[in-house]
């Protein structure tokens, strides 16, 4: 599970890409799927049954499982067609983002 967090990246960026052209499969559309499976993908190569001692790292912690949570929810209003999956989506790489900048080097 090493590249985990990559490839479920991967999937959520082509997910994203691939829902400008509206392919379905079997009335589900296929970046809905992407997204779910790179969501998981992500969601299962973190580690959060670990609880780091230090409160800064939970806070980081708590922050990766909110945007988690916004990954997947962001399939599912593409599911529904619902329009709003782009803010969902955008919020989740924000706060991906300001974790990765936030964390520290863990090779020092």
């Amino acid at each position: 599970m090493k590249h985990g967090f990559a490839i479920g990246a991967t999937l959520v960026l082509i997910g994203a890409a691939f829902h400008l052209f509206g392919l379905t499969l079997m009335g589900v559309p296929v970046s809905c799927l992407l997204i779910l499976a790179g969501g998981l993908g992500i969601f299962l190569s973190r580690k959060f049954n670990e609880i780091p001692t230090d409160t800064r790292l939970k806070r980081l912690k708590f922050q990766n499982f909110i945007s988690n949570i916004l990954i997947l929810l962001s399939s599912y209003l593409i599911y529904i067609e619902d329009k709003r999956w782009m803010v969902t989506l955008l919020l989740a790489a924000v706060i991906e983002m300001v974790v990765v900048f936030r964390t520290p080097d863990e090779t020092k």
